[in-house]
């Protein structure tokens, strides 16, 4: 659960795109052809490498869908280098512009890498959602349900026994455990969840000390023990709503993924059209 729940993916999302905005702005700003040109010298070479990292990313994509490629090397190793090489590339293109947009075959090339390095980064993260690291081993739902079972016994064990709680927590998990699918709900699922959970637990804050006070009275528990009491069911039911929360993030995150890769494959293409069409256009005229 802990490693599906990681939120640094996030943080590294938004660093790369900002990254490159602040490097297409600072050089807008301070670029001079004194420095350098596109066509020659580093510039000219800034082009070329960034484009050859690109065009390397691709073979990821050739390893994963060619069976005789298998000799290559691991699908996992594939993948970081993808990733690297299409987080690198983009970054030396910017400045082989020169930081302006000037023939329509370079605007068209540029617009086209930066869908992809955008949409790159967005399915980095939600590939980051729905799978274990960058290993490529997948979470499952079954797996998910498994790891959360000790939770949900815990909670229902005791939480079972007052009727608000219960009966506000079976609502929620009614709403987590939705099998509605599409771009909408996966979006009302991230939404409501973390709403939802925290009207749970704000209910059974509210009757949770009613309903120990009764069986301390029963027991002979002192106020003592019926704070601890109250501590660790409190903590057995956050533990029980992340559990729910997480298996219903999966989800949504898992509908999302599928749509990004109907919409990232035909920019790769795209990309790489473009490319060809910008490297000859650069050379032949």
């Amino acid at each position: 659960v802990k490693e599906l729940q990681k939120g640094s993916e996030l943080l590294k999302a938004f660093a790369l795109v900002g990254t490159a905005i602040a490097m297409w702005f600072l050089g807008v700003q301070f670029y001079s052809e004194e420095y350098y040109v596109a066509e020659e010298g580093l510039g000219y070479w800034l082009g070329l490498v960034g484009g050859v990292l690109m065009l390397l990313a691709y073979i990821y994509s050739m390893r994963k869908h060619f069976r005789f490629l298998r000799f290559t090397g691991i699908l996992s190793h594939w993948l970081r280098i993808h990733i690297w090489f299409g987080i690198v590339g983009p970054l030396l293109i910017i400045p082989h512009t020169t930081f302006r947009l000037e023939s329509e075959n370079g605007t068209l090339a540029f617009i086209s890498m930066s869908l992809v390095f955008l949409s790159g980064v967005v399915g980095r993260y939600l590939y980051s959602r729905v799978h274990f690291g960058l290993d490529g081993r997948r979470a499952h739902l079954k797996e998910i349900y498994r790891m959360l079972w000790l939770e949900y016994v815990n909670a229902q064990s005791v939480l079972g026994n007052i009727p608000e709680v219960r009966d506000r927590l079976a609502k929620y998990e009614k709403m987590v455990m939705s099998r509605e699918y599409g771009l909408f709900s996966a979006f009302r699922v991230m939404l409501l969840t973390r709403l939802g959970g925290h009207a749970v637990y704000l209910s059974a804050r509210r009757n949770l000390r009613r309903f120990l006070t009764s069986v301390a009275q029963q027991q002979g528990w002192g106020a003592a023990d019926v704070i601890n009491a109250e501590r660790q069911l409190l903590r057995m039911l956050k533990d029980y709503l992340l559990a729910l929360r997480t298996a219903a993030r999966f989800k949504a995150y898992d509908q999302l993924f599928m749509l990004w890769r109907m919409v990232h494959v035909p920019l790769l293409y795209l990309l790489m059209i473009s490319g060809v069409i910008h490297v000859l256009y650069v050379h032949m005229y």
